[in-house]
């Protein structure tokens, strides 16, 4: 493989890249630069079951795929977050 068939990514300068690394709507950025950019503003949410205590959800992001559980507890109405990951 020769080194005209990585990319490097005008963002964040990250390289070697393959092409598929890179985001489909700006092919100069990679997909951990459109995710760290990502505010996670459309998401969808699934509920995932209840008990006495508290509601759980999952939340689906839809521009950057990431998810995180949320759980809402009864006592104080508080949610409780997970960090965000991709799969």
């Amino acid at each position: 493989m020769s080194d005209d068939d990585y990319v490097t990514c005008s963002w964040c300068g990250g390289y070697p890249l393959w092409p598929d690394e890179m985001t489909v709507d700006d092919p100069e950025k990679c997909i951990e630069c459109e995710r760290e950019e990502c505010s996670h503003a459309d998401i969808l949410r699934d509920y995932q079951g209840s008990n006495n205590v508290r509601a759980r959800f999952e939340e689906h992001c839809i521009k950057c795929n990431a998810r995180r559980e949320v759980k809402v507890f009864f006592h104080n109405r508080y949610p409780v977050r997970t960090e965000w990951v991709w799969d």
